[in-house]
């Protein structure tokens, strides 16, 4: 996939990704497996689940009724709409994933498809799927996104006691309202706050590291994210005409927008 959007756009000099949900877990996993070789010049995961096991195991006892309604629409949209091409690589995980009775089930049942291996099991591929496991070889800044009321993904898979102590170069931000991968903003709710942050943490990013590229005596043709060390404590004062943030996250000055994101509850900034 990145080879294709590199090929899509040969003249881009800094390349972002976003991963959403289950997807963020991969999106780090990827990251830490691949370290400083990585064209990734820094990453958004929004609604993380570091363990996906889990979070759905959670997602079984607490809301069993969206659980059976995911899995109905994934048998719908995924396995019965390629069933066919499904079944000619491994008829049996087909099988096994039609039966799956719920959400931790069908990722084991998955395992042959994802891993690229029949008779995969469902623990090889969550080895295989640790974000935690590799973390600690990310080489480019992080933003990590995730709410409070997140009935899937619950914020503390996020693992903020790990991430804001531990893991150089990511932010951590989580709202007080959002639920899983909703951050819903503006009239009628009809605009989204996590693409709106992932985009600004993705400009900020790329500006950091295009000012650190001209810096450079040597420069770069590909930008990369600049890694933050971790540095926690309080804000240090604002210098002599420094605009000052404001409590919702914008500067002073700064034009207001037509709706107000969700909430900030806790931001963890390292």
């Amino acid at each position: 996939q990145l080879e294709a959007v590199r090929r899509a756009h040969p003249r881009a000099s800094f390349l972002g990704m976003v991963g959403v949900s289950a997807g963020s877990g991969l999106l780090i996993s990827y990251l830490g497996a691949a370290g400083s070789a990585t064209p990734v010049g820094a990453a958004c995961a929004i609604c993380p689940a570091w363990d996906v096991g889990s979070a759905f195991g959670a997602m079984s006892e607490a809301q069993p009724a969206a659980e059976r309604a995911m899995l109905a629409q994934i048998r719908s949209r995924f396995v019965r709409r390629n069933e066919r091409l499904l079944r000619a690589y491994d008829s049996a995980a087909v099988d096994a994933c039609l039966a799956a009775q719920s959400l931790s089930d069908l990722l084991a049942a998955h395992a042959p498809f994802a891993m690229r291996r029949r008779g995969a099991t469902g623990d090889e591929y969550f080895a295989a799927h640790d974000p935690m496991a590799v973390r600690r070889n990310v080489s480019v800044p992080v933003l990590v996104l995730n709410a409070e009321d997140d009935f899937v993904c619950p914020a503390s898979l996020a693992r903020p006691d790990v991430i804001v102590r531990e893991q150089p170069g990511a932010l951590l931000l989580i709202t007080k309202s959002g639920s899983h991968v909703a951050f819903n903003e503006g009239p009628l709710g009809r605009k989204s706050f996590h693409t709106r942050v992932s985009l600004d943490f993705l400009d900020a990013a790329r500006e950091l590291a295009a000012a650190e590229a001209a810096n450079s005596e040597a420069g770069t043709a590909e930008l990369r994210g600049v890694v933050v060390p971790t540095a926690l404590g309080p804000r240090p004062p604002a210098a002599a005409g420094e605009r000052k943030p404001r409590r919702d996250g914008r500067e002073q000055g700064e034009p207001g927008r037509e709706a107000r994101p969700p909430s900030i509850r806790k931001v963890g900034v390292v």
